[in-house]
């Protein structure tokens, strides 16, 4: 696959009027954690979705991405502007987003925005219009290659490292700051608090986040207390999840990797994946919202089907990842 950017340009004041005023070219602008992957050819994705661009006549272009001069550039309309980071504007047929997804190896290529911004949280999900057969074997071969490898974003603890009780209520935490373009309804110590109260007889297990940070662990661990069912664990997801009922949390990856597991979740905050899933913005709301998560029955092979084969890229399927990546850029147009 080729690597279009070998020579990345920097984007500063000395050279926004030069870059605006350049032959029609495809801006991809790349945050510091990603860079020297993509710099070095390393992200599928991008390298797709520059293939494109050129195909289209637009010279594919890495730039860093320094928030003050971004805006500036975006405004020139000849160009094609593609942010690989979570941070939706106003929508335009030049501008698109391509972001890792919440499983390893998937990518959203959007016009709206990526997570609980893409598309796919407005768009109508139809389980009829899914193969069973085909849904199956995808979720099948998803099952084999997330739960059987224990493989998740963030490296995960052995399977068989910590004991765990069974039909548990699994809080996955997040960082507790609000992001701006990535809004909760419920902080997560109210979240925990609430859970406890509402859980009955069943255990809580609460997974605080990799990144967590440690004024936050300490609010995490306070609430570790295994002698009445509550207890704060480091063990991996795919050890948790198939001893839970349901999960609960904000928003996290884990609910949707749950889907896996075919285990429900509350969500409590904005997700593009909510079709078959319970959402509060209050706790008064989590007891009800428990209850029907866990008599609920949903269609788990054909949900994951759409989201991840119809509405995501994988780049390793190379013909699908472009025709998938042309047919953004149709729909761009015909929005326009």
């Amino acid at each position: 696959m080729q690597n279009w950017f070998a020579s990345p340009t920097h984007l500063d004041l000395s050279t926004l009027s030069r870059l605006a005023h350049a032959d029609p070219c495809a801006y991809f602008y790349c945050p510091e954690y990603l860079y020297k992957a993509a710099e070095a050819g390393e992200l599928d994705c991008l390298n797709l979705a520059a293939e494109v661009c050129a195909q289209k006549g637009y010279r594919p272009v890495l730039l860093n991405d320094p928030r003050e001069w971004v805006d500036d550039l975006l405004a020139t309309e000849k160009h094609l502007h593609i942010l690989v980071k979570d941070e939706p504007r106003q929508p335009a047929k030049n501008v698109f987003y391509c972001v890792p997804s919440y499983l390893n190896g998937y990518w959203y290529f959007d016009t709206q925005g990526v997570r609980n911004n893409s598309s796919t949280r407005d768009a109508e999900f139809d389980a009829g219009a899914i193969d069973d057969a085909r849904a199956a074997k995808f979720h099948g071969n998803l099952r084999a290659h997330f739960i059987d490898l224990n493989l998740s974003k963030f490296e995960q603890a052995d399977m068989d490292a910590r004991p765990l009780p069974d039909n548990a209520i699994f809080i996955a935490a997040q960082k507790f700051l609000p992001i701006v373009y990535c809004p909760y309804y419920i902080d997560y110590p109210a979240l925990i608090a609430a859970t406890i109260a509402a859980r009955g007889d069943r255990p809580v297990v609460i997974k605080p986040h990799p990144m967590q940070k440690p004024a936050e662990l300490d609010v995490i661990n306070a609430f570790h207390d295994p002698e009445n069912g509550v207890h704060v664990t480091d063990a991996s997801i795919h050890a948790i999840l198939p001893k839970s009922d349901v999960v609960v949390t904000q928003s996290s990856a884990v609910a949707f990797e749950a889907l896996i597991h075919e285990v429900p979740s509350v969500l409590a905050g904005p997700a593009d994946f909510h079709h078959l899933l319970e959402t509060i913005s209050d706790v008064s709301e989590l007891n009800d919202a428990m209850k029907r998560a866990v008599n609920s029955t949903p269609p788990y092979s054909a949900y994951l089907f759409w989201f991840l084969r119809e509405r995501m890229i994988k780049p390793a399927q190379e013909n699908s990842a472009l025709n998938r990546i042309k047919r953004v850029f149709r729909m761009a147009q015909r929005s326009a």
